[in-house]
């Protein structure tokens, strides 16, 4: 599956899912339906489609954890600016 490029906020995760540090992925780049779920898709005339804004899950890297934790982080903080308005 091609990576989300029109999501910023879904192909961090992407590509946090690989593990690799200071990469952007190129338009050619795929990642397998491996690190997928079987929740994570529509089935359409046979044809399996990713459910938008699904994020790879299986097999992937420990880097992702991270990424899951900074953005919760930074909800928490948002909603606690607002809370102090």
């Amino acid at each position: 599956f091609r990576f989300p490029f029109k999501n910023p906020k879904i192909i961090k995760y992407w590509i946090a899912a690989t593990g690799r540090n200071n990469w952007f992925p190129a338009s050619n780049v795929r990642i397998c339906s491996l690190h997928f779920t079987d929740n994570d898709y529509y089935d359409i005339n046979n044809k399996r489609t990713l459910k938008p804004n699904v994020i790879p899950t299986w097999h992937v890297h420990p880097n992702i954890l991270a990424v899951f934790q900074e953005s919760t982080m930074n909800k928490i903080n948002e909603c606690k600016y607002i809370i102090k308005l």
